[in-house]
C-alpha cells in the first residue's frame, strides 16, 4: 500500500463515524440473514465461521441437503449404515469407477485453504475408496485421500488439506468421494472446513504492484538489457533511470517513481523477468519503504535469503527488509518477485538505530576490469593481474552521497566511518577498535550457518558508522547468488593461522583476533546447535510455508528441503568441537629429572587452547596460568580443491597451470607450540577458543616430527659440486681421477650421473666420510692398479648406491676398514651396500670392515667373481632378496656367516667358506640356492638351510665343522626347509646333520625327515 501524509488525517477523522457504521453493518447482517434463509439450497461456500457439512440425513431428490448446502448421489441414500444419524451414502459396486456424493463450491478466494473429511465403512478393505478434492483452469490440481484413520465401530475417517493457487485462477473446485467399484462403501458426515488463506500467513499483504512506465522509459531500459548482454555485465550509470509511476491494491493513485535495471550479472535480465531498483518520488513511500529493488526469488536461491535475513532480524544484526510481492509491468504480470529494501535512513529508524552514514567499497574498478576481461577474452580471466579489481584500488563512498554531504553532521560522520573503513582494510587497528565486535561475531556466525558466502565479498559488503559509539556495524544483505553453495567448511577454519590468509578476502585479518574469533565461535557453536535451529524453524514455519507454495505456484519444481537445511546445519556443528586424544598432538622433545620439554600442534580446524594437565586421563590435576593458545590447523589446499571439484563434478582437468602451481605452494604444514610441564605429566587438557568444554590427550614419548630425513638432509648439505679436491664433473659425469685422496666429509650424487673410478685412484675415506650415490658406480681398476677405498682411522662410512637405474661395475677393487653408514637415524648395515641397484663385481676385496656385513645386496642382481671377503665383524655376503651368481669367491674369518642369503636366488660355484664364525652358507626366508663345488671349513654348521627354502648341493667338502647340514624352521610365519645335497665328503665333522620336524634331507640316496 502507498502511506503518505493525507492518511493520518484521514484515520484522525473517520474516529467519531464508528458508532454509525456499526449500525449500518448489522442492518446488513440482518437483512442478509433474512435472504439467506428465504433462499433454496445453493453452492454458495460459507463464512470462515461455518461449515460445509452433508450427514446424509436429508435429500431432496437426487441431491442431498443439509441448510443452504446441497451435494450430489441424494438417490444413494441408505439406512444400513451410518457413522451418525441413521442414514449414509451408499456407493454400490459397478463396472468402473463408481462416484458418491460430491459438493462444488463457490465464493472462494485465491489462497483459501480448505481441510475437507468423510468417514467410510467399508465391506472389503482390499478395494479403493477415495476422498477427493479437484479443480480445473490455470491452476488445476488433483488431491486425494486413500489412508484411514480413527476408526469407530468399523468406520473410519479420510482427511485431506488442500489450499488455492494465489497466483493462478481456478474453476470447478469440488469435493467428492468414489471407489474402484469392486465392492459397496459406505460415505457419511462429509465435512468441507475453510481454515485460512494463504496470504495470513505473510509477514505482509501480496500485494500486486502496478509498475507503468511509458514507451520511452521502456526502450530506454531495453537498450541498456541489450548492452549488457552484449558486455555479459551490467553496468549502471546515473544517467539510467527512466520515470514512471508506480500503484498497488490499497492506494487511492498511483504514485510517481524512477526506476532503473538492477544486479550485476546476467541472471538478473533473463526473459521477461528483469530487476529493477525503484526509487520513490515526492515524498512517498510503499509499505514504509522508499528505496528497493525487485528481483526474482530465484536470483538468492528463493528461500534461503528470506531464511537468512530472518535469522539477522532475530539476532539484531542489521539488514534489509525482505519479502515478495507480485509484480506487474504496464498490465503485463511477471510473477512473484522478491522485494528487497535498499541502503537509507528508513533502514536505520526501522531497526532501532540513530542516522548515520552506510559506506562500501565502491565496485566501480572491479566491474570495469571484469568487463575488459570479457570484451578482450570473451570471459573473465581470473589469472589477469588487474590492479582495477583489487579491493585495495576501491574508493570507499557513504548511500545517498548528496544528502550525506548537505548535512554536516551525516559528512563529518562519513568521513570518521571513511578512517574506520580505511583501517579495517589494512588492519591498521584491532577488530574491537573498529567494530561493534558482538554484532560482527553474530553476523559471520549466521553468514557460516547458512552458507551465506556472497555477501562477504569484498564489494558486496554494506557497513553502518554508529555515530554514537563511532563503531562500524555489518549490514546483512544479498547472501546468496542464484545457488547455495556446497558446503565443505566454516569461514573460522584455520582461525589465527597466518597462513590461511587469501588476498583477495577483506576479512581475513577478523580470523587473525583472537577476541573476534572467539566470540564467532561462541555464537557458531549456538546458532548451529540442534535445539536453536529446531526452535528457530519452528517459528517461521507457517510463514515459509505460506511462502513455498507461493513460489511454487511459479517455479513449479521448486521445494524447500526441510531435511537437508537441518543436515547442513548440524555438519557446521560437527566442525566445532575437537576430539579427545586425534586434535591435538603433544610430543617430548627431551626430559630430566625436573622438566619435560613438549612440542603441541594442533590438528583441529578452530583454534585450541591448552588449560592444564595432568597424571591421569579424567582429572586435570594441574591448572595453566596462562593458556597456550594454539592456531587452528587448515586443510591442505591442493587436497581442499581437489575434494570441492570432485563433489561438484567438475574434472581435474579443469585447473588451470597456474590454479594448480598456486594450490601447491600454499599447502599448510602443522606448526608447534612449545610448552614445560611436570615430569609426571601424562595427559593435557585443552578446549575450543570461546567454548568451555574441556577435551584431553595423551602426551607422547617421542620427539615431534620435524625437520628433514637423514638421506634428505646429507643430499640438501652436501650437493654434488661443479669443482671439488677429489673429483671432476662434467656432461652426467663424476669422475674420480688416479691419485691418492683424502675424504673427510660425504660425497652425495644424486640421479643422473655416472660414477666413474679411474684405475689407480685411492681414497682414504676418515671419519664424516662417506660416499653415497643414487646413480651407477663404475671402478675400472687393473691388476696393476686397483682402485682402493680403505679408512685410516677405521671410522670412514664406505660405499652406499641407492637406487642407481642401470647395473654398475666393480673391477679390482679394495674396501678396506669401511665402516658402515651411519648419518642420524639413516643406519645400513654393509661396509659397501648397494639397494635396488644391480652390480656385476670382479677381481675385487673386501676386508676388515668393523661393521655387520662386509658386503649388503639388497633387492638386486647381481654377480661376485673371483673375489674375497674377509676379516668382517658379522657376515661375510648379506644378500636379502636378491638373484645372483657367485663364483671363484672366498669368505674368510667372518664372524658370523661366511654367505647369508634371504629371500633370495643365487647360484654358487667353485667357492671357499673358511673360518666362519657360524654358518658357512645360510639361506632362509624361503631362498632357492643351487650349489656346486664348494669347500666348507672350520664353522660351526656347514650348510643350513631354514623357513621354506632349498639348498641343492653337488659336491660339497665338509672339514673340522662341528655340524654338517642343518634344516629347520626358525620363523613361526614359514614352514620347514630342504637341503638335496648330490655328493660330498666330510673331514672332522662332529655330527654330519641335524634335522627338525617338517624340513627333510635329501644325502645322496638317503632320505632324512626331520623328527621332535
Amino acid at each position: 500500500m502507498i502511506i503518505s501524509d493525507a492518511e493520518g488525517r484521514r484515520a484522525a477523522l473517520a474516529g467519531p463515524k464508528w458508532l454509525a457504521g456499526l449500525f449500518l453493518l448489522v442492518c446488513c447482517l440482518l437483512l442478509w440473514w433474512s435472504h439467506r434463509s428465504a433462499t433454496s439450497a445453493s453452492n454458495i461456500a460459507p463464512p470462515r465461521s461455518e461449515q460445509v457439512f452433508c450427514d446424509a440425513e436429508q435429500r431432496d431428490g437426487t441431491v442431498f441437503v443439509n441448510g443452504p448446502f446441497q451435494f450430489s448421489a441424494g438417490e444413494k441414500q441408505t439406512a444400513e449404515q451410518a457413522h451418525s444419524g441413521q442414514f449414509s451414502c451408499k456407493v454400490d459396486s459397478g463396472v468402473g469407477l463408481q462416484f458418491g456424493f460430491s459438493h462444488q463450491l463457490q465464493g472462494y478466494q485465491p489462497g483459501d485453504r480448505f481441510r475437507a473429511s468423510v468417514w467410510r465403512h467399508r465391506l472389503d478393505e482390499r478395494r479403493g475408496s477415495y476422498l477427493v478434492a479437484s479443480a480445473e483452469g490455470e491452476g488445476k490440481f488433483y488431491l486425494t485421500a486413500n489412508l484411514g484413520s480413527k476408526e469407530d465401530k468399523g468406520w473410519e475417517k479420510l482427511q485431506l488439506y488442500f489450499q488455492l493457487p494465489l497466483l493462478k485462477a481456478v474453476d470447478n473446485l469440488k469435493v467428492y468421494v468414489y471407489t474402484d467399484g469392486k465392492s459397496p462403501v459406505y460415505f457419511d458426515d462429509l465435512q468441507i472446513e475453510k481454515v485460512g488463506n494463504l496470504k495470513d500467513s505473510l509477514q505482509q499483504p501480496l500485494e500486486v504492484l502496478q509498475l507503468q512506465l511509458g514507451e520511452k522509459a521502456m526502450q530506454k531500459l531495453a537498450t541498456k538489457r541489450q548492452e549488457a548482454l552484449r558486455e555479459g555485465i551490467l553496468e549502471r550509470a546515473d544517467g539510467d533511470w527512466v520515470k514512471g509511476k508506480l500503484s498497488s491494491e490499497r492506494q487511492e493513485e498511483a504514485q510517481p517513481v524512477s526506476v532503473r535495471l538492477k544486479g550485476d550479472w546476467l541472471d538478473h535480465l533473463m526473459g521477461k523477468k528483469w530487476s529493477f531498483r525503484v526509487k520513490m518520488k515526492g515524498g512517498q513511500s510503499w509499505n514504509r519503504l522508499r528505496l528497493f529493488s525487485l528481483h526474482s526469488p530465484k536470483a538468492r536461491a528463493h528461500l534461503m535469503e528470506w531464511i537468512l535475513h530472518r535469522l539477522f532480524e532475530k539476532e539484531d544484526v542489521l539488514t534489509t527488509r525482505y519479502d515478495f510481492v507480485q509484480l506487474a509491468l504496464n498490465e503485463d504480470h511477471l510473477g512473484v518477485y522478491a522485494i528487497e529494501e535498499h541502503f537509507d535512513k528508513v533502514l536505520l529508524e526501522y531497526k532501532h538505530r540513530r542516522e548515520g552514514p552506510i559506506v562500501k567499497f565502491t565496485e566501480e574498478g572491479f566491474w570495469a576490469g571484469l568487463k575488459r576481461s570479457m570484451r578482450q577474452f570473451d570471459a573473465v580471466d581470473h589469472e589477469l593481474n588487474q590492479t582495477v579489481v583489487e579491493m585495495e584500488n576501491a574508493d570507499i563512498r557513504p548511500f545517498n552521497e548528496k544528502q550525506t554531504l548537505a548535512n554536516p553532521r551525516l559528512a563529518e560522520a562519513f568521513e570518521a566511518a571513511q578512517k574506520a573503513l580505511q583501517q579495517y582494510r589494512y588492519g591498521l587497528k584491532t577488530t574491537a577498535e573498529l567494530f561493534d565486535l558482538d554484532l560482527l561475531a553474530r553476523f559471520y556466525a549466521l553468514c557460516d550457518l547458512m552458507g551465506a558466502y556472497h555477501g562477504l565479498a569484498w564489494h558486496n559488503q554494506r557497513f553502518y558508522f554508529n555515530p554514537v559509539t563511532q563503531l562500524l556495524e555489518p549490514i546483512g544483505y544479498d547472501g546468496f547468488g542464484s545457488h547455495v553453495p556446497i558446503r565443505t567448511t566454516i569461514l573460522g577454519q584455520g582461525a589465527l593461522n597466518p597462513r590461511k590468509i587469501q588476498e583477495e578476502r577483506l576479512d581475513n585479518k577478523l580470523f587473525q583476533d583472537k577476541d573476534f574469533t572467539a566470540k564467532y565461535i561462541q555464537y557458531l557453536y549456538r546458532y548451529s546447535s540442534y535445539e536453536y535451529v529446531k526452535e528457530f524453524m519452528a517459528s517461521i514455519e507457517s510463514e515459509l510455508r505460506a511462502r513455498e507454495l507461493l513460489l511454487q505456484e511459479e517455479f513449479e519444481e521448486y521445494a524447500f528441503d526441510r531435511r537437508d537445511f537441518f543436515r547442513n546445519t548440524q555438519r557446521v556443528h560437527s566442525l566445532l568441537l575437537p576430539f579427545d586424544e586425534l586434535s591435538l598432538r603433544a610430543y617430548t622433545q627431551q626430559q630430566d629429572g625436573t622438566i619435560k620439554e613438549l612440542r603441541l600442534a594442533n590438528t583441529h580446524g578452530l583454534p585450541l587452547e591448552v588449560v592444564g594437565v595432568g597424571s591421569r586421563q579424567d582429572r586435570m590435576s594441574d591448572s595453566l596460568e596462562v593458556p597456550v593458545l594454539l592456531e587452528g590447523f587448515h586443510p591442505r589446499l591442493f587436497k581442499s580443491l581437489i575434494e570441492q571439484n570432485r563433489r561438484n563434478q567438475i574434472l581435474l582437468d579443469t585447473f588451470t597451470p597456474a590454479m594448480s602451481w598456486r594450490a601447491f605452494h600454499q599447502q599448510e604444514f602443522l606448526q608447534f607450540g612449545e610448552l614445560r610441564v611436570r615430569p609426571s605429566a601424562r595427559y593435557l587438557f585443552y578446549r575450543p577458543l570461546g567454548l568451555d568444554t574441556v577435551f584431553r590427550t595423551a602426551i607422547s614419548p617421542w620427539k615431534a616430527p620435524l625437520g628433514e630425513l637423514a638421506a634428505q638432509e646429507i643430499f640438501d648439505q652436501y650437493p654434488l659440486q661443479s669443482t671439488h679436491p677429489i673429483y671432476r664433473r662434467s656432461a652426467g659425469q663424476v669422475f674420480f681421477p688416479k691419485g691418492k685422496h683424502i675424504l673427510s666429509e660425504p660425497i652425495c650424487i644424486p640421479k643422473g650421473q655416472r660414477v666413474i673410478f679411474e684405475a689407480g685412484c685411492e681414497i682414504d675415506i676418515r671419519k664424516g666420510g662417506m660416499i653415497v650415490s643414487r646413480s651407477p658406480v663404475f671402478m675400472y681398476g687393473t691388476e696393476e692398479e686397483v682402485v682402493i677405498l680403505r679408512s685410516s682411522d677405521h671410522k670412514g662410512m664406505g660405499l652406499s648406491v641407492i637406487q642407481a637405474a642401470t647395473e654398475s661395475k666393480i673391477n679390482y677393487a679394495i674396501f678396506d676398514h669401511l665402516d658402515r653408514l651411519q648419518y642420524k637415524e639413516w643406519e645400513l648395515t654393509g661396509a659397501v651396500t648397494f639397494y635396488e641397484s644391480d652390480v656385476s663385481i670382479n677381481h675385487s676385496v673386501f676386508k676388515n670392515n668393523p661393521c655387520e656385513d662386509g658386503l649388503n645386496l639388497i633387492r638386486s642382481e647381481f654377480s661376485l667373481n673371483n673375489s674375497r671377503i674377509s676379516n668382517t665383524l658379522s657376515d661375510g655376503l648379506d644378500a636379502d632378496f636378491c638373484k645372483g651368481y657367485i663364483g671363484h669367491s672366498s669368505f674368510v674369518n667372518t664372524g658370523n656367516d661366511g654367505l647369508d642369503v634371504s629371500g633370495s636366488v643365487i647360484l654358487i660355484d667353485n667357492s671357499l667358506a673358511e673360518n666362519c664364525g657360524d654358518k658357512g652358507v645360510s639361506i632362509g626366508e624361503e631362498s632357492d640356492a643351487t650349489i656346486f663345488d664348494i669347500t666348507i671349513k672350520g664353522a660351526k654348521i656347514g650348510m643350513a638351510s631354514k623357513d621354506l627354502s632349498v639348498l641343492s648341493v653337488r659336491q660339497v667338502h665338509l672339514e673340522d665343522c662341528q655340524q654338517g647340514f642343518a634344516a629347520y624352521r626358525k620363523k613361526p610365519e614359514y614352514g620347514g626347509a630342504q637341503i638335496i645335497v648330490q655328493s660330498y665328503t666330510r673331514k672332522n665333522v662332529k655330527r654330519l646333520y641335524n634335522i627338525r620336524k617338517g624340513s627333510r634331507l635329501q644325502l645322496e640316496k638317503k632320505l632324512i625327515v626331520g623328527q621332535e
